[in-house]
């Protein structure tokens, strides 16, 4: 009869060790799942952070070349400014020979007045004001 009851206790022991270790296993599987979910949303982020990174780049790489070409733009109107300035000089659109100066000084002194002059030289008015008050005001310096 003991060896009955032994038996019984030996079964009911490899039972309780058979159910503990299904439970540690199952514990087990749960931690590893969850690291497994763990690490694919770690990979998730680190991908979505790459493609953000990436995207800033391009989007600062952007921004410099607009900046660039802002400059370059500014650098182009300063250089054609300061080329119309130059030709404004060279020109020969403008009043600037000594003769057509001489030739508006000799009619004023006449006593034409300032409209009669350009109509005979074919000028504007203002620019024959312009000329004679630089001229009167190269005089008086």
């Amino acid at each position: 009869m003991i060896y009955i009851v032994l038996l019984f206790i030996g079964i009911i022991l490899v039972i309780i060790s058979f159910i503990y270790i299904l439970k540690i296993e199952k514990e087990k599987d749960e931690k590893y799942n969850y690291i497994e979910e763990m690490y694919l949303e770690i990979k998730k982020y680190n991908n979505k952070s790459m493609e953000i990174m990436e995207e800033f780049e391009e989007l600062v790489d952007l921004s410099i070349s607009n900046i660039e070409n802002t400059l370059e733009d500014k650098n182009k109107e300063k250089q054609s400014i300061s080329n119309k300035k130059n030709n404004l000089f060279e020109s020969k659109n403008y009043l600037t020979e000594k003769s057509q100066i001489d030739k508006i000084l000799e009619l004023k002194k006449i006593g034409l007045t300032n409209e009669e002059i350009a109509k005979k030289l074919n000028k504007g008015i203002r620019e024959i004001d312009i000329i004679l008050k630089v001229n009167t005001n190269n005089t008086k310096i």
